[in-house]
């Protein structure tokens, strides 16, 4: 179909119909997609997934620092506990930690003081003559 001035009005019209198909079709598929199974991985392919050597994920699994399922003599990994084992050790970035640390110091400053007030009421208590 040439777009002409005069049939641009029909062109538009047929242009969101055909965008409105598709964008029912792609709802229709995302809905129906089945969730992916947390079906368990070997050593192998837990060290392809996390991208390091299969002897790395040994390591860690002796140190009991990777989550694991052993069956016989078997390990498996599944990626979900996987991906919230790499989570977990995130690190912050400075902007996080400077915040973090604002948020720390008045509240020691407040105990230090608190303590320095304590000790010397102590002190005083301490140094007048007993009746």
């Amino acid at each position: 179909m040439e777009i002409t001035f005069d049939n641009l009005p029909k062109a538009v019209y047929q242009l969101f119909e055909k965008l409105d198909s598709i964008e029912r079709i792609l709802l229709t598929q995302s809905r129906t997609l089945p969730p992916e199974p947390d079906i368990p991985i070997d050593a192998q392919e837990t060290a392809d997934f996390l991208g390091v050597t299969l002897s790395t994920v040994y390591i860690l699994n002796q140190k009991h620092e990777i989550p694991s399922c052993k069956r016989g003599k078997r390990l498996y990994f599944f990626k979900k506990d996987l991906i919230e084992w790499i989570k977990v050790g995130r690190r912050k970035t400075l902007s996080e930690i400077e915040a973090g640390v604002d948020a720390y110091l008045p509240e020691q400053r407040k105990r230090k003081m608190r303590k320095e007030t304590e000790n010397r009421q102590s002190i005083k208590q301490l140094s007048k003559p007993k009746a």
